[in-house]
């Protein structure tokens, strides 16, 4: 909890959802490997389907047990920035990899990570590619990529101008300078 950028708020920020994964960790370490790499898979990857079911569930807007468990939401003086169960995954996915580290001896996880690394490279590569291909207007008229930021602010600048100029600019005129 913090008050430092909310005066008199409470802001659940990344402490919470390590602690709240920390306190789950301790009845969940005693399930199987199994139970525990299905739950966290099931996280990772149906995490999204799993909020669109839950807000859906309660009609849209995310309810206090909803964000502080999977969306995160403003709540009056309670802002819940990291919701727990993402965080709880990521945790789940580390227990359950080092139980494999502990049961097969670090040269072969070193195998298994430097796979996984390479795949998760190439999977990168298709997508980004995909991506490209799918998104028409995601290079500017010069050819150059746009920065996550033009995206953000609508547009590009000149370049020297400063981030506040380029919003300013992007509210005010619809034409992007990229």
């Amino acid at each position: 909890m913090s008050w430092v950028f909310a005066p008199r708020r409470v802001l659940f920020q990344v402490l919470y959802a390590i602690d709240g994964g920390l306190v789950l960790m301790v009845p969940l370490r005693r399930l199987s490997d199994r139970a525990l790499l299905g739950t966290a898979l099931v996280l990772v990857f149906g995490g999204e389907a799993l909020t669109g079911a839950a807000l859906a569930l309660v009609g849209g807007t995310p309810t206090l047990p909803v964000a502080l468990l999977l969306t995160g939401g403003d709540f009056g003086r309670l802002i819940v920035a990291y919701p727990l169960l993402p965080w709880l995954a990521i945790m789940l996915l580390g227990w359950c990899f080092g139980r494999y580290l502990v049961a097969t001896g670090t040269a072969r996880a070193a195998r298994l990570l430097v796979a996984a690394g390479l795949a998760t490279l190439v999977l990168f590569v298709v997508v980004r590619g995909v991506a490209r291909r799918a998104s028409p207007t995601s290079r500017s008229s010069s050819g150059s990529w746009r920065s996550a930021s033009a995206w953000r602010s609508g547009g590009c600048s000149a370049a020297g101008s400063s981030s506040s100029a380029r919003l300013r600019s992007s509210s005010t005129s619809s034409t992007s300078t990229c």
